[in-house]
């Protein structure tokens, strides 16, 4: 979980955190696919959005936007769009 550290000149991103990139990457792609518009219909994801987008991928909460983003993007999209395992 999160970043690891193996040695002092080496840092590795833990595959939740990059799924979490590879999603929002895929959301961007997406065809009509909006970021201001997903923001503007959800207000309360706003703060998990901009944390994404400045990369803080390393917080658990950040991956619960994943679940309503689906819903803006088309069925077929939506079913290639890689699923995120929650870490309990």
């Amino acid at each position: 979980m999160g970043l690891k550290v193996s040695s002092k000149d080496s840092l590795h991103i833990g595959d939740k955190d990059f799924q979490a990139i590879r999603k929002l990457v895929y959301a961007f792609y997406s065809p009509g696919f909006s970021f201001g518009k997903f923001a503007r219909a959800n207000p309360g994801y706003h703060d998990h959005l901009v944390r994404l987008l400045i990369g803080d991928v390393f917080n658990d909460e950040v991956g619960d936007i994943f679940e309503p983003m689906k819903e803006w993007i088309t069925p077929s999209e939506s079913a290639a769009m890689p699923e995120m395992e929650r870490e309990t």
